[in-house]
């Protein structure tokens, strides 16, 4: 029998391995849940101009999984779904997304619509036409509302043209999956179940009681080239995460009143119901998961499960990035660091704030298994992960000598272990 796994997680780290996760189908059945926050990259000029739902997440896990499929057409729609415009002019990037849904591309390089057969290639380039059309709608002759197509992903603009079309994000996200030829064992899911019209805006709250809007303001605003925080640190660690309402006034960040709630999507909490493991995926601790485990309905449906159901906490390497990482005004230059049982208690945090029944659960209820990768540099405290917070299990990964990123076998490998396979 196949086990099922429903894996959290945010559009990047988990792609290590999400391709080795589907091409296991005779042996695992996997969703994955993702966040709808994203505010940044070419999600921002979307939303910007177009408003709607953040897709960005979605698009990378939906692109990745479909490497599962080798056929040469399979290969052919991720590479035209993967391209990202030139991220330097704004000349050359409109120039060259118009040879893209004109499909003229030029001799210096091989057109992207090859080995793309004409069904296929009519229904990308009918959703692609449809969002250019939209945004010449909106913008119209104005220079100052232009479409910025810089760095634009043709994913993306699938993505929102498909959105648009069905006025529905599930329908959008049902058609990526069958164009790029995503194995129909992987699913993928938003947290939230929204009107596809609405844009979901993420917030911060520190603990020295700051707040911050935005998801992209918080993991890496623009400031910095990275996550990794270096130079602009954090003064103080986050306390929490919450949702805004869309058409909250900048006001809205000192008045808690602008804070709203949004529910699961029913699919997500089936599919909690059904599944033989839950995964807490590897990355950004906060804007990846912690801001879909606040989703109504997620700590229930979890905590819900039988005590033999694993779940299951995948750590980073280590923790020295901007939303686990902070530089206190006083410590003259000394970085603090989230320790593991620091990062299963923001775990914890998140799914009872999810919670509409009040109750706060212990960390038993939520996190039975840590998994860690070979040579992680991060605070592991594994007497306190094992008699403090009752884990069961603290395993070791093989990863990257170099990087510390798991290796995409052994994650697989030590997931069965812990489903008990």
């Amino acid at each position: 029998k196949k086990q099922s796994l429903v894996i959290f997680s945010g559009g990047t780290a988990v792609n290590s391995f999400a391709t080795h996760l589907a091409q296991k189908a005779n042996e695992l059945t996997t969703t994955h849940i993702l966040p709808v926050s994203d505010d940044g990259g070419s999600t921002a000029e979307i939303l910007r101009v177009l408003g709607g739902t953040a897709v960005g997440d979605i698009r990378s896990r939906c692109l990745k999984l479909s490497e599962a499929e080798m056929s040469d057409e399979a290969q052919a729609v991720a590479k035209l779904l993967g391209h990202r415009l030139d991220k330097d002019n704004k000349a050359a990037a409109r120039a060259e997304w118009m040879q893209i849904i004109e499909c003229t591309t030029g001799e210096a390089e091989t057109s992207m619509w090859q080995r793309i057969s004409p069904p296929y290639k009519d229904t990308i380039r009918a959703f692609l036409l449809h969002f250019h059309h939209e945004i010449m709608r909106r913008t119209g002759s104005s220079s100052r509302c232009e479409f910025d197509f810089r760095n634009g992903s043709v994913g993306n603009f699938f993505f929102a043209g498909a959105r648009l079309f069905y006025h529905s994000l599930d329908a959008a996200i049902f058609t990526y999956l069958r164009v790029s030829c995503v194995p129909p064992d992987s699913c993928v899911l938003p947290v939230i179940q929204i009107d596809s019209e609405r844009s979901i805006k993420m917030g911060t709250q520190l603990t020295n009681g700051r707040r911050i809007a935005g998801q992209n303001e918080l993991s890496h605003p623009g400031r910095l080239v990275s996550k990794d925080g270096r130079g602009d640190w954090l003064e103080s660690p986050v306390e929490r995460v919450f949702y805004l309402s869309s058409d909250a006034p900048s006001v809205a960040l000192q008045e808690p009143g602008f804070e709203v709630s949004h529910v699961a999507h029913p699919m997500v909490l089936e599919k909690l119901k059904q599944c033989c493991a839950v995964v807490y995926g590897c990355g950004s601790l906060y804007t990846s998961l912690c801001i879909s485990l606040i989703v109504q309905g997620i700590g229930e449906a979890i905590s819900s499960r039988d005590a033999d159901v694993p779940k299951i906490l995948m750590l980073n390497g280590e923790s020295l990035d901007r939303e686990t990482a902070w530089e206190p005004a006083a410590a003259g230059g000394e970085v603090n660091r989230m320790s593991a049982p620091d990062m299963v208690m923001a775990i914890v945090a998140a799914l009872n704030q999810s919670r509409a029944d009040g109750q706060t659960l212990p960390a038993s209820s939520y996190v039975t298994h840590v998994l860690y990768p070979k040579g992680a540099t991060l605070e592991l405290d594994r007497e306190r992960l094992l008699s403090e917070m009752k884990v069961k299990r603290v395993v070791c990964v093989d990863s990257d000598e170099t990087t510390h990123f798991y290796k995409a076998p052994a994650v697989v490998e030590a997931l069965k272990s812990c489903i008990g396979r």
